[in-house]
C-alpha cells in the first residue's frame, strides 16, 4: 500500500475520468455531486445521532432521503475524530485558580464593591477625555 499523496491524487484522477466517461458528466460536475452527497448523508447521520432529553426511542427522528440506505457504507469513514483541547494547561489552571478565587470571596462584598468603584473612576476618567 502506498501512503504518498501524489499517488492517491493520481488514483482518484483517474476514478473522476472513468467516472466521467461512464456518465458524460464533467470532472468539476462528478466532484460537486460527490461533495453534496458526503454532506447530505453526514447531515443525516447527524439527525439519526441526535437525542433530546426525554425523547422517546420510537420519537428517534427517521431518515426519509433516497440515498441514506445506499450511502452507509461511508459511515466508518464519517465517524468524528477526537476532538482536541484547544486551552492549555497553564490557561486552564488560570482559570481554575480564577475561579476559585472568586468561590472562596464569595461571602465578602467589599471585593466587589472596590471592583465597582474602580469600574466607576475608569468611567469618569473616560468622560473627562471626551
Amino acid at each position: 500500500m502506498c501512503f504518498e499523496k501524489e499517488y492517491h491524487n493520481q488514483e482518484r484522477e483517474a476514478a473522476y475520468t472513468e467516472l466521467q466517461e461512464i456518465l458524460n458528466f464533467s470532472k468539476n460536475e462528478i466532484k460537486s455531486k460527490i461533495v453534496g452527497l458526503w454532506a447530505q448523508s453526514s447531515r443525516e447521520v447527524a439527525k439519526t445521532n441526535a437525542w433530546k432529553l426525554g425523547q422517546a426511542t420510537s420519537e428517534k427522528y427517521k431518515p426519509t432521503w433516497v440515498f441514506f440506505e445506499k450511502l452507509q457504507f461511508l459511515r466508518p469513514i464519517m465517524q468524528a475524530g477526537k476532538s482536541k483541547d484547544n486551552l492549555t494547561q497553564k490557561s486552564d489552571d488560570s482559570i481554575k485558580s480564577q475561579y476559585n478565587e472568586l468561590i472562596k470571596n464569595r461571602h465578602r462584598p467589599d471585593i466587589f464593591r472596590v471592583q465597582s468603584e474602580d469600574c466607576k473612576k475608569a468611567t469618569q476618567v473616560n468622560e473627562q477625555e471626551k
